[in-house]
């Protein structure tokens, strides 16, 4: 009789302990996990954070350069477009891109500074293209050399914003690392 009560008692007793003991070593694995792969997405982000700035570094030398360039002329001509143009094509956007996918919609706002600094970009680098062949247009067809001249003066007044909006994104990111 004892043994079978000593029985009886140690299944009623370590059934429920197992099964507990079970769940919390599930959930201590679960959270194990979890934390592994928040440290991975923590480092890839780190390290798209680091190419990101880096990239954005260069493509501030570009629109200084770019800058410098728009302002050596006091009137438009095409070959000084044509020295934008490729300013302009030497930009760079890859690691944007990859930061851009791994942002979750909730971390868009901490990225806004750079997000805008690349929207300027590509504007930027639209903007100087569309105007080489306004140039070509507007001299060649119309004979429209003011015209030619305020696109000059606006992508230089763009050049201008452009560079304040990466310098913001870049100390942004600099104080984010």
């Amino acid at each position: 009789m004892g043994n079978w009560f000593g029985t009886v008692v140690g299944v009623i007793v370590g059934v429920p302990v197992g099964i507990a003991l079970s769940k919390l070593q599930q959930k201590a694995q679960a959270d194990e996990e979890r934390a592994r792969e928040q440290a991975v997405k923590r480092e890839r982000q780190t390290s798209t954070n680091h190419r990101v700035y880096d990239e954005l570094q260069n493509n501030l030398a570009l629109v200084n350069y770019l800058a410098g360039v728009l302002s050596k002329s006091p009137s438009a001509r095409l070959d000084l477009w044509n020295w934008a143009e490729r300013i302009a094509s030497g930009m760079e956007f890859e690691a944007y891109r990859e930061l851009d996918g791994l942002l979750l919609p909730e971390e868009r706002g901490h990225y806004g500074a750079v997000l805008l600094a690349y929207y300027e970009l590509r504007r930027l680098t639209s903007r100087i293209r569309e105007a080489a062949v306004a140039h070509d247009f507007l001299i060649g067809y119309s004979a429209n050399e003011n015209e030619a001249n305020v696109q000059l003066a606006q992508a230089k007044a763009h050049a201008g914003i452009v560079q304040s909006e990466v310098a913001s994104a870049l100390d942004r990111l600099k104080n984010m690392n």
